[in-house]
């Protein structure tokens, strides 16, 4: 076997390397990227889903604010009330005192002070046991009010939650589409790596059979 013959026969063991080295390397990279592709895919489905999560949570976040407005605007409405109906009775039990000391002082006759008193008792009780419901009702609300707190932290909280998931996501989404990228370009590279290859052994292939018909 003459030497342009060994070198020919180098070339060929060489590029066959080469060539099997490259495709290994680009099939490699190809399967990874597979791989990065459906990662891809479950971060959007995943960030998708809790962009509906988070859409859900904030529109029963609003309803939860706007009860808990309501009923704090209504315990504000109550307690006003019963300040004002305290006053009331708290000015009807003063009239009373006027009016015993006007019996007493000889200036009002013992059985109209009788009749106006039991009107005044009557005003009393009526507005006592509107002070009692109302009273009852602010304690109650009172009640929902630190349950609608807790549910707004909750959901506040919850939100705060998928916030940061789908920041996480998005980064994660960042890195893979880069690091796709860049695969994407390696792959490139050794197609046009793997093509130059090929057409230097079809060159060489050729110009031996050249030589071999010369001779």
């Amino acid at each position: 076997m003459t030497k342009k013959n060994l070198a020919a026969l180098a070339f060929i063991v060489i590029l066959s390397t080469v060539l099997s080295t490259a495709g290994c390397t680009a099939k490699k990279h190809l399967a990874t990227i597979a791989d990065q592709e459906a990662r891809l895919d479950q971060a959007n489905g995943r960030i998708d889903t809790l962009q509906r999560e988070n859409g859900d949570l904030n529109k029963r976040l609003s309803e939860t604010q706007s009860a808990l407005d309501a009923a704090q605007a209504k315990n504000a409405e109550s307690s006003a009330a019963v300040e004002s109906m305290t006053g009331r009775i708290a000015a009807l039990e003063t009239h009373k005192t006027e009016l015993e000391k006007a019996v007493a002082a000889g200036k009002m006759s013992e059985e109209t002070y009788k009749k106006r008193v039991r009107g005044l008792n009557v005003t009393i009780a009526g507005l006592t046991a509107e002070v009692k419901d109302k009273e009852a009702a602010i304690a109650s609300r009172d009640a929902e009010v630190s349950s609608l707190r807790e549910r707004e932290a909750a959901l506040k909280a919850a939100a705060a939650d998928q916030e940061r998931e789908i920041a996480a996501l998005n980064g994660e989404k960042d890195a893979l589409s880069s690091t796709m990228a860049s695969r994407g370009r390696l792959i490139a590279i050794l197609a046009v790596l793997l093509g130059v290859v090929a057409l230097a052994g079809i060159v060489v292939f050729l110009r031996g059979r050249k030589r071999l018909a010369a001779g």
